[in-house]
C-alpha cells in the first residue's frame, strides 16, 4: 500500500499569471468586458483608417503624411519634452529646488 503526503504539504500549481504577476489573479468582469471592447472599437478604427487610405488618398498625399508623421514624432522627442520640469508631475511630493531669482 502505498503512503500519500498528508495535504497540508501538497501545493497548488502556480498558474503563469501567478509567477508574473504576484498578487494579481484574474480580471475582474467590468475589466473584462472593457478591455474586449476597446479592442473591437480599436480594429476598428483601424480598418477605418486603411480603407480611408487605399480608397482615398493618392500615393503623394500618403507619402507627405507619412513625412509629416515623421516630423511630427520626431519633435517629441527634442530636449525640452525631457527636462526635469516635463517629467515632474504637477502637485507631486517630489523634492524640487526653491526657484531662483
Amino acid at each position: 500500500m502505498q503512503k500519500t503526503a498528508p495535504a497540508h504539504t501538497l501545493q497548488r500549481p502556480r498558474l503563469s499569471s501567478q509567477r508574473f504577476r504576484p498578487g494579481i489573479t484574474r480580471w475582474s468582469n467590468a475589466h473584462r468586458y472593457s478591455v474586449a471592447f476597446f479592442s473591437v472599437l480599436l480594429a476598428l478604427w483601424l480598418f477605418s483608417s486603411y480603407t480611408t487610405s487605399v480608397y482615398f488618398y493618392s500615393p503623394l498625399e500618403k507619402f507627405t503624411g507619412y513625412l509629416l508623421g515623421v516630423a511630427g514624432f520626431s519633435v517629441t522627442l527634442a530636449p525640452i519634452f525631457s527636462s526635469p520640469q516635463a517629467t515632474t508631475p504637477v502637485g507631486s511630493t517630489a523634492e524640487s529646488k526653491p526657484h531662483e531669482n
